[in-house]
């Protein structure tokens, strides 16, 4: 799979040094923003950015539309995309929430208990987000999708409990 005019330079001069899976993951973002800032003004600020990069998005979509089969992969990445980002919204709200009242409360265990799963979840859906913008530049046959790691890597295995 992948999309035939990949090599004559299109996406480049369309998107700069975005990747696909990037630009589509900044128009999800802004989308939740126009979406769900509190403050009017950032709101519309987000829908207007939006609104800016939706011609571009258009081209995108028909990019794709001339490759083979693509759309309906590229619309499954999305929608994976779309998830992680709501979901990592959400919880982003959360973990704001809840450090706003941990210093409080530092003895209640079971407040500890969620912090830590909330910030568990926010890596898990950064890294289900980055796989869905992997196969979303793979669809585009980019190579050159953003590059993730932190720190050592530690191998499955080792047990880091006593450490």
């Amino acid at each position: 799979m992948g999309f035939a005019g990949r090599q004559d330079g299109v996406l480049e001069r369309l998107l700069g040094h975005d990747s696909p899976g990037e630009f589509i993951d900044r128009m999800q973002i802004l989308q939740l923003k126009s979406e769900r800032f509190r403050d009017e003004e950032k709101r519309r600020a987000a829908k207007r950015r939006y609104q800016d990069l939706e011609l571009i998005r258009q081209l995108l979509d028909v990019v794709v539309a001339t490759g083979s089969g693509e759309g309906r992969a590229l619309r499954e990445a999305e929608t994976r995309l779309w998830t992680a980002n709501s979901t990592l919204w959400y919880l982003e709200e959360e973990i704001r929430r809840l450090a706003s009242i941990v210093d409080a409360r530092f003895d209640d265990l079971e407040l500890l208990r969620r912090h830590a799963r909330v910030a568990t979840g926010i890596h898990e859906w950064n890294d289900r987000r980055s796989r869905a913008k992997r196969e979303i530049d793979k669809i585009f046959l980019w190579d050159r999708s953003e590059l993730k790691g932190f720190g050592a890597e530690i191998p499955a295995e080792k047990d880091c409990s006593h450490e």
